[in-house]
């Protein structure tokens, strides 16, 4: 144990202390206290802790810090000399020139008075309107200069004009616009299975018997699913078209939208029809069946050529 060490010691048990006690007064463990007091700094964390430990340690023990810390030679850090405040300089002249200033002032109110002036005359335009039987009345703003306090509206004299006969023209009428959508209609001249979705969703799945007519009708598309190809009568939109397939032919088809027969509005539930005979396809072309065609009528009268006199 050194000379600094005996002292710390000497001074602790002068003042009736133990190493735990001055432990919690200055809060630094037991045996850094010891270390200091066998002057073993090695078990410190580090010079910092050297220094610190010291000091607090003597300031508990009564003893003066700087006269501990050099005894121990560490070098006590300097005392940092005060910054000295200068005083805020005062500029004798101002940044902008009192006329620049002026002429800034001057040129922002009379731009406010020149957008006041055009704001209220088109307000008032706007509130008297254009004269009757002419044409709209133009006004006529004169060109306003920073420092001008007045403008001028002025409106044209109404030119007299001929007033133009108007034709009215026929609007278009809505069966001018064809309808889109699908329309399937499906005739079995034998048993068939089928399974039919309709923009997406399952519209129907199971057997169709031979002489059964069925329609279906989607917005976008219907496909078609049948393990009978060849039994089936298909028409698309009020036509019959080709056969999708032989008999027993398992065979998928899909229809998209297109203009639909007249009569026949989008979104129109479509179901299961009276069942009616369905024979095969003809080998002629494919008539339409559902255009009725003209026959005579029976109860019409005909006219008889009166006998020659």
């Amino acid at each position: 144990m050194g000379e600094l060490g005996e002292r710390l010691r000497q001074a602790r048990e002068a003042k009736g202390l133990t190493l735990e006690q001055v432990e919690e007064i200055t809060k630094i463990r037991r045996r850094y206290l010891q270390a200091l007091e066998e002057e073993d700094f090695g078990q410190l964390p580090g010079e910092v802790f050297v220094r610190g430990f010291l000091r607090n340690y003597a300031l508990a023990l009564g003893l003066d810090a700087e006269e501990i810390l050099t005894a121990s030679g560490r070098k006590v850090p300097p005392p940092v000399p005060p910054v000295e405040e200068r005083p805020a300089e005062i500029l004798d002249e101002p940044l902008v020139p009192p006329a620049i200033g002026q002429r800034i002032v001057a040129i922002a109110i009379g731009a406010m008075v020149v957008i006041a002036l055009v704001v209220g005359g088109w307000a008032l335009y706007r509130f008297l309107g254009p004269p009757a039987g002419g044409p709209a009345a133009t006004a006529t703003l004169p060109a306003a200069s920073p420092t001008s306090a007045q403008a001028v509206l002025t409106a044209a004299p109404p030119a007299a004009t001929a007033t133009p006969s108007t034709t009215p023209t026929a609007e278009p009428t809505a069966t001018d616009v064809p309808l889109s959508g699908v329309l399937l209609r499906l005739g079995a001249t034998a048993r068939c299975w089928l399974r039919v979705t309709i923009d997406g969703r399952l519209a129907y799945e199971g057997n169709l018997e031979a002489g059964q007519v069925q329609e279906w009708q989607g917005a976008e598309q219907i496909f078609l699913r049948t393990g009978n190809a060849g039994g089936l009568r298909i028409w698309y939109n009020g036509q019959e078209v080709e056969p999708i397939g032989g008999p027993g032919e398992v065979v998928e088809r899909a229809w998209q939208a297109g203009a639909l027969p007249e009569g026949v509005s989008p979104g129109e539930p479509a179901g299961e029809r009276t069942p009616a005979p369905v024979g095969p396809p003809p080998s002629s072309p494919t008539p339409t069946p559902d255009v009725p065609t003209d026959t005579p009528t029976p109860d019409a009268p005909t006219e008889t050529p009166a006998p020659a006199e």
